[in-house]
């Protein structure tokens, strides 16, 4: 069920994301669930739904996920927003001289993009382990494609409210985030 205040992310599921998750006896999503329910402190994607659709005008049927979203409330401050792999190869995206003085926003950057945070050593060391854990439950699966969306969020200032958005996301083929209609039309007992 969803609240006005909750945010979401729907993505279209491929015909091979399908079987990866749902193949008897070797479909992943019964792990997966296991794996979030007993490691709360885990930074994979947490699916709120699956779901397939048919209608009338249809040939075949699309199956989508809904997502918890990482991108809140706060999106008008997000200042960088990075899909990191580890990874050099291809992993740069090119920003026009506005973007790189005064961010890019949603704009997706990549492993070449990112020159770093600040943060402590002991958080530094809580999100390495947090990381480790993940990729052990992934390997266990046999899966190696793992990416870490990671957001720069600009600071309030002194007075400043969080004007925030009713808006969700959407994932479109290219991997860039779209935004949905208001939220308020999906809320509990309404009709989209």
């Amino acid at each position: 069920m969803f609240t006005d205040n909750k945010r979401f992310v729907l993505k279209t599921v491929k015909p091979s994301e399908e079987k990866l998750l749902f193949t008897k006896n070797s479909g992943i999503l019964k792990y997966y669930y296991n794996y979030v329910v007993n490691n709360k402190r885990n930074l994979l994607s947490k699916l709120l739904g699956v779901y397939k659709v048919k209608l009338q005008m249809m040939k075949e049927p699309i199956t989508f996920v809904i997502m918890d979203s990482l991108i809140g409330p706060e999106y008008p401050r997000i200042e960088r927003l990075y899909d990191l792999k580890g990874s050099s190869h291809n992993r740069f995206t090119k920003l026009t001289p506005e973007q790189e003085e005064h961010g890019s926003g949603l704009k997706t950057l990549k492993c070449q993009n990112f020159t770093g945070i600040d943060i402590s050593e002991s958080e530094r060391n809580e999100t390495l382990a947090i990381l480790q854990e993940d990729s052990k439950f992934l390997t266990s699966l046999n899966l190696i494609d793992y990416s870490m969306l990671l957001l720069k969020i600009r600071e309030l200032a002194p007075g400043e409210k969080d004007e925030g958005t009713d808006q969700a996301l959407a994932i479109d083929e290219n991997g860039e985030f779209q935004f949905l209609k208001k939220l308020s039309t999906i809320g509990a007992g309404k009709r989209a």
